[in-house]
């Protein structure tokens, strides 16, 4: 008589028991001591990480991203720490030069009967594309203002997705167009992965992190004789009357002729639709360049002016959203330009109060100021 196989008997047995061991044993297995302890040993430094890093972002510390420029990361800190806005100006360097928010916000004043906020938020060098991202982001935030000042530039009629995009491909343009401009796998996921986390967002900039622990961002910036100040104006002295012909000359240099260009119609209908649908209006303004610098620009392309007035009527019309031209400065004086494209101190305080002689601007801020 053959001896059972006492061995395979065994072990057939021993992966029975193990295959009917109850289903929280399996379980409570698997959260053994010795690896919830490795898995707080690997988790534990991220997630301080990651508090440590929004509370810098939380008490103005540290940005809430890194932008392309410096101005940026102050202007948008400040703008949060002001609270809830009234009025918000967007535009590129000459509406942050030309608008100024404390006289805007005093004339609001007089008419509404009630304190009003005003701040700007313009950013140099950008376009439409970036007041739109701007907006959507502060709609995120919940922290949208009740009107919206287009501040439009001649040559801000011409830039283009291209020139915005440096803006919109740093951390802090991802975050607030909403990874919109990323292209890729890998970069879609790391972008959304910066959406929902500081502590990514933050990544490989150390010295950034350590200089928050021990100082705050800035209230005020002052970059080439330009002093970013806590409403997000740019002030500036004004020029020597001496060096007019100079910055004539560099202005006729450095700007394209219009002869040839056409207005960013899309970009500018996709900023206003994306102001309307949130419950924001909108009131569109020219912000020129100093009546010199418009005679020579004139006088070296004949028909410049009628051209450009062409090109906002289109923009205008297609939006449904009208461009006011206020026309130049009147009177104008070399102290009220920094330069031949953008004003002083002086000259954006008296282009504002131009700006409120307009019945068209005056009754759009009046009516928002006053609602609820």
């Amino acid at each position: 008589m053959d001896r059972p196989d006492t061995q395979a008997t065994m072990t057939r047995v021993g992966l029975l028991d193990r295959s009917s061991r109850p289903a929280h044993r399996r379980a409570s297995s698997l959260f053994s001591p010795r690896r919830l302890i490795v898995v707080a040993v690997l988790v534990a430094p991220l997630v301080a990480g990651e508090i440590g890093v929004r509370a810098l972002i939380a008490t103005h510390q540290l940005p809430i991203a890194a932008a392309h420029q410096a101005a940026i990361e102050v202007a948008w800190t400040n703008h949060d720490q002001q609270g809830p806005t009234d009025i918000l100006i967007l535009g590129d360097s000459l509406a942050r030069m030309g608008i100024h928010p404390r006289t805007l916000a005093g004339l609001a004043e007089g008419a509404a009967g009630r304190p009003v906020t005003a701040y700007n938020l313009s950013a140099p060098g950008t376009g439409f594309p970036v007041y739109r991202a701007f907006l959507e982001q502060l709609g995120r935030e919940r922290r949208l203002p009740k009107v919206v000042v287009i501040g439009i530039s001649t040559v801000g009629l011409q830039r283009s997705d291209e020139q915005s995009a440096r803006a919109l491909h740093s951390p802090f343009g991802r975050l607030v167009s909403n990874c919109s401009m990323v292209a890729g796998v890998e970069e879609t996921l790391s972008c959304r992965l910066e959406s929902v986390s500081a502590l990514w967002r933050w990544r490989g900039q150390p010295t950034r992190l350590a200089e928050a622990l021990v100082a705050s961002v800035p209230a005020a910036l002052v970059d080439g004789g330009i002093t970013l100040e806590v409403d997000g104006y740019a002030s500036s002295l004004p020029m020597r009357p001496k060096t007019l012909d100079r910055q004539l000359a560099l202005a006729l240099q450095n700007l394209p002729p219009l002869a040839n260009a056409d207005p960013n119609v899309q970009e500018y209908i996709d900023l206003v639709d994306a102001a309307w649908s949130r419950g924001v209006r909108v009131v569109s303004v020219l912000v020129p360049y100093s009546p010199p610098l418009e005679d020579a620009l004139e006088a070296r392309e004949p028909g410049w002016r009628a051209h450009r007035t062409s090109m906002l009527e289109r923009l205008g019309e297609q939006a449904g959203q009208p461009i006011l031209d206020n026309g130049p400065l009147n009177p104008w004086t070399v102290h009220d330009s920094h330069d031949t494209r953008h004003f002083s101190l002086p000259g954006a305080q008296r282009f504002t109060q131009q700006l409120w002689q307009t019945r068209a601007f005056r009754k759009v801020i009046v009516e928002a100021v006053r609602g609820p």
